[in-house]
């Protein structure tokens, strides 16, 4: 008796997944782009190699891109566009360089780029699911130029932070402008 209950029970549940509408239920990773430094330098740092205002700086920047929607950063800086090879650097103080998304009735994930002038860009990874849900990721990466201090040694990490934070409140500026037009229009 308890065996034919126990074989029910599985014949059931074996029903249920078959009989279930066709839902997509996946994890999707990403990892964001870093072809201008040494990754396997970058993935040592530890959060107390980073000064804590450089952090702030790109968590602002960071912030106000991630309110922003794909329709205003297109309005303000133009399609997005493929992220050039060896242009962008990851800020140092950016300690998670991918992500993942998934779940039930995940559809695909799109990935967008925005060039923001001679500073740097906006990356979105936004996942798409059935109802019309979707789910963003955003980052904030600068571009580089004839001073950038490509980070790929210790000696080279005070470089890269001053050259970090020249160009932070810049991008910040720009990032916020966007803002202020959107709130103005309100």
């Amino acid at each position: 008796m308890g065996g034919q209950i126990y074989m029910h029970g599985i014949m059931k549940a074996l029903a249920a997944i078959l009989l279930l509408p066709a839902v997509a239920l996946a994890i999707v990773s990403f990892l964001i782009k870093d072809d201008v430094d040494d990754l396997s330098f970058a993935y040592k740092l530890r959060e107390s190699d980073i000064p804590a205002d450089l952090s702030s700086l790109m968590s602002e920047a960071r912030s106000i891109a991630e309110n922003l929607t794909d329709d205003e950063l297109t309005d303000n800086f133009g399609v997005p566009v493929d992220r050039p090879n060896k242009s962008y650097a990851v800020s140092v103080a950016l300690r998670e360089r991918g992500g993942s998304f998934g779940g039930l009735g995940f559809s695909r994930m799109v990935t967008k780029f925005y060039s923001i002038g001679k500073l740097g860009g906006v990356e979105r990874y936004t996942a798409f699911y059935s109802g019309g849900v979707t789910a963003s990721r955003t980052f904030v990466l600068l571009k580089t130029d004839g001073n950038f201090p490509k980070l790929d040694s210790k000696e080279k990490l005070a470089a890269r932070i001053a050259w970090e934070r020249s160009k932070w409140p810049g991008m910040i500026a720009l990032l916020q402008d966007v803002t202020h037009k959107k709130q103005a229009a309100k």
